[in-house]
């Protein structure tokens, strides 16, 4: 998905492949006037994924309903604050419950190696967002023929990938956010 979202970015880009039930649920936690079902119990069992939270129909948009849902969603994309992202969706402090997401490093499948570091979205974990390191770019960008492209990363990439990952040290990037 990760992948897919810089591709859709692109200039000339007609469309997003991917995993959507993913970006959705991201969507739904994180901007609470998008959500469907707002008044449904979120109710997850113990093990099932977090996603599972905005299974369901849509009550009160039926097929008919498309343009009008989609001028209702633009004029809240238009009038979108700050105080309209819920930062922290899942507590005060997710990256001390689930230490894993607090890495630096490499997602890689494949020929595919994305460099990853949550140094960048520190408030969605519960910190004071900082100015983050320069992101890893790549070396050379081609288009090697229409609707493709080839990236190739240098040595940054290459060191991230042999050390596999760091774990992030917070103290050293921001303070616990407090609401007070």
């Amino acid at each position: 998905m990760y992948r897919q979202l810089g591709r859709s970015s692109r200039a000339g880009s007609k469309g997003f492949s991917g995993c959507l039930a993913l970006l959705q649920a991201w969507i739904y936690e994180y901007f609470r006037s998008l959500r469907i079902n707002r008044d449904a119990p979120q109710i997850v069992t113990q093990g099932d994924p977090l996603a599972r939270r905005w299974e369901g129909p849509v009550h009160g948009w039926g097929p008919s309903e498309v343009p009008r849902r989609l001028d209702h969603y633009r004029r809240l994309l238009d009038d979108f604050t700050a105080d309209h992202v819920d930062w922290l969706p899942f507590g005060a402090h997710p990256g001390r419950a689930v230490p894993r997401s607090l890495y630096r490093g490499v997602i890689r499948i494949y020929d595919v190696a994305e460099a990853y570091d949550p140094s960048r979205t520190l408030r969605q974990f519960g910190y004071r967002q900082v100015i983050p390191d320069p992101p890893i770019l790549p070396s050379h960008v081609s288009r090697p023929a229409v609707g493709t492209y080839k990236v190739v990363f240098g040595a940054d990439l290459d060191h991230l990938w042999r050390s596999r990952c760091q774990l992030i040290n917070l103290d050293a990037y921001s303070t616990p956010f407090d609401d007070t």
